[in-house]
């Protein structure tokens, strides 16, 4: 096939595709677009900064990829509050006033690479709220009021490169908390009210190049807290209270070149 043909080709289908994906009405407190680059459709619907308490169900084409849903007034996520939207890529919920999701909440979404989640109220996360996500690739949970971690709460994110725990409640990171974690590259854990680093907190943790644990309450970080962490090239202690500092502290941490 020529290059010419193949590009009026392309053009077709991306037409026809568009059409197919907005033919059902966009919700009428939101507004909707797609495109199709490079191989890759996008169908978007923006409900930001609509005063919505809820998340739109109603008129929405079943294929859109992603939902724009920060600066509302929602509260909470309901189980199977995505039902509709199998094919998203990226949610925004940032900066409502959420407090609560349910566990299966985020159910069926497997095809989800961001998740953004940040700016809101949530004190607590349920084991499994993530679990079958498993093309997550972002998660934004920072300035929360997340007052600590369970064992299970990252369960299914092994394909998970970023995450974003900075500006929280948390006091303290429990062995094995993100044990399930093999991929990820970067952890914030800026900003919180840590006193201690346990060992085992940051096990698993084999792929992390950069982690970030500044302005916290540290005052110890027992032996083999990073072991494991050999590809860790970046890490940062600044501004807390560690008034005694050894070599022990950093076992495991085998590529570090910033402290």
């Amino acid at each position: 096939m020529s290059t010419k043909v193949f590009l009026l080709a392309a053009f077709f289908f991306s037409h026809i595709f568009t059409g197919v994906h907005l033919s059902k009405p966009c919700p009428k407190q939101c507004s909707c677009h797609s495109s199709w680059l490079r191989g890759v459709s996008s169908v978007v619907v923006d409900c930001s900064k609509r005063g919505l308490t809820s998340i739109p169900t109603k008129g929405v084409s079943r294929y859109v990829t992603s939902l724009v849903l920060n600066d509302n007034l929602i509260t909470k996520i309901p189980r199977n509050a995505f039902k509709r939207y199998r094919y998203l890529r990226e949610i925004y919920l940032y900066k409502n006033f959420i407090a609560s999701i349910h566990p299966q909440a985020f159910r069926g979404l497997r095809r989800l690479k961001e998740l953004s989640l940040h700016s809101n109220q949530l004190s607590v996360i349920e084991n499994g709220t993530f679990a079958g996500l498993r093309r997550l690739d972002r998660l934004y949970l920072f300035t929360n009021l997340l007052q600590g971690i369970n064992n299970g709460v990252f369960q299914g994110l092994a394909n998970l490169k970023t995450l974003y725990l900075h500006e929280n409640l948390l006091r303290s990171i429990p062995p094995q908390s993100f044990k399930e974690l093999k991929k990820l590259n970067l952890l914030t854990l800026h900003r919180n009210h840590i006193q201690v680093l346990h060992t085992g907190s940051m096990e698993g943790l084999h792929s992390v190049t950069s982690i970030f644990l500044h302005q916290n309450k540290i005052r110890k970080v027992e032996n083999n807290a990073f072991a494991g962490c050999k590809n860790v090239v970046k890490l940062q202690l600044g501004i807390n209270q560690l008034s005694n500092i050894t070599k022990e502290m950093f076992i495991g941490l085998e590529s570090l070149k910033e402290l």
